[in-house]
């Protein structure tokens, strides 16, 4: 499964071709977008690290957050609202400063 907390890069083309985000989705836009691009071709992983921020793990911890993403992504699949979707992760995902 990929989740926001990572990277990804498309070549522009390829982008418009799958008609890039949809706006209409509030939370799993990179499910979404992932899926459309599996069915384009495989994924290639870049041989060096990428720095992201790390604040919602330190926050949260690894395994839980991970949990929390894995939850959410089964209930995306299963086809439960888009703003239901929101609601967990807004009260499920610590969003305190460090």
């Amino acid at each position: 499964m990929r989740f926001g907390d990572q990277s990804l890069f498309v070549r522009r083309d390829l982008f418009a071709r799958i008609g890039g985000y949809r706006e209409d989705l509030l939370v799993m836009e990179v499910q979404d977008i992932v899926a459309r691009l599996r069915a384009r071709g495989p994924f290639q992983l870049l041989p060096r690290a990428v720095t992201t921020s790390a604040r919602k793990y330190l926050v949260n911890g690894v395994f839980r957050l991970q949990w929390i993403f894995i939850l959410l992504v089964m209930l995306y699949k299963l086809g439960v609202l888009q703003r239901r979707l929101v609601q967990l992760y807004r009260r499920l995902v610590r969003q305190g400063k460090l």
